[in-house]
Order: C-alpha cells, then sequence, then structure tokens
C-alpha cells in the first residue's frame, strides 16, 4: 500500500494534465487566442462593473 510515484518531467515544451501530455501554447504570439482574452477581460470588467452598480442600489 506505500507505493511511491515517482514525477516525471515532461519533454521541453509539453505540461502534463490528467495524466495526458500537450504542447505549451504561446498565446501571445496567436492572434485568435489574444483576441479571446481580450473578450474574457471585458466581460469580466463588465460583470465587476454591473455587480458594483447592482449592490449600490
Amino acid at each position: 500500500m506505500s507505493e511511491a510515484y515517482e514525477t516525471v518531467k515532461p519533454p521541453k515544451g509539453h505540461f502534463y494534465l490528467a495524466g495526458r501530455l500537450f504542447p505549451r501554447v504561446k498565446w501571445w504570439k496567436q492572434r485568435n487566442m489574444r483576441v479571446l482574452y481580450f473578450y474574457i477581460l471585458v466581460l469580466i470588467a463588465t460583470n465587476t462593473a454591473n455587480g458594483f452598480d447592482n449592490s449600490m442600489m
């Protein structure tokens, strides 16, 4: 019952998630990812502003 798990480093430019190997994505070099993160930022800022305004009423 005392099995020791050793950590295995992924190859350079990759990472493990849930036992699977994925390549790292450089989102700042891909236009579609930059646009997606911009929209997410706008949505979070809008949601925060709406939540603050509604709490004042």
